[in-house]
């Protein structure tokens, strides 16, 4: 007997296909072949995790269409570090210069 594996749409709800088409206004053949395919449409994730207020990056991640490293949000200070030394000073540089565009 082969074991029941969670897809990306029991992580959102449990509802049923036409109870989700009428949440999202598609079609519930559309969920259903979405529910079904190991990489359903983006679009149709999107629209499932908007309409029962799920993180949308989330349901792609759980969808398999990102990365868990791509569905993890970035912070300001990540961004910076990825950034080099001498694009940082001359960064500053450019500001303490005063063009005006800070």
């Amino acid at each position: 007997m082969e074991e029941y594996t969670p897809t990306w749409l029991d992580a959102i709800t449990t509802d049923s296909a036409r109870t989700i088409a009428k949440a999202t206004g598609l079609s519930h053949t559309t969920i259903s072949r979405a529910a079904d395919n190991p990489t359903p449409a983006p679009a149709v994730v999107v629209a499932v995790a908007r309409a029962y207020g799920y993180n949308p990056v989330e349901a792609l991640a759980r969808a398999g269409l990102l990365t868990t490293a791509e569905a993890r949000p970035t912070t300001s200070e990540a961004s910076l570090r990825a950034i080099s030394s001498r694009a940082l000073l001359q960064e500053l540089l450019r500001r303490e210069a005063g063009d005006g565009q800070n």
